[in-house]
């Protein structure tokens, strides 16, 4: 028997809200013809981009992921101090 969608969420690796983005796309986005155009936005920290490739969405996500990182790493040293 199938296991259920609530059984699979809980094998799950979790979602931290820190790592969400929102991403919306143009009407004139077309993968196939390599086109890729919209705007993406960091939740948690409300950074917004224009993107107008999926190179650049990328690296807007790469970015503010890394952003994260760091943050991250800041807490942890302070609360080590």
């Amino acid at each position: 028997m199938p296991a259920s969608r609530l059984e699979n969420s809980k094998r799950l690796t979790p979602l931290p809200p820190d790592r969400a983005f929102v991403v919306q796309f143009s009407d004139d986005t077309n993968p196939d013809r390599e086109r890729v155009r919209g705007r993406a936005e960091h939740l948690q920290s409300g950074r917004r981009c224009r993107f107008n490739s999926s190179a650049q969405l990328h690296e807007f996500m790469e970015e503010a992921l890394r952003d994260v990182a760091r943050a991250a790493g800041d807490e942890l040293a302070s609360t080590n101090a």
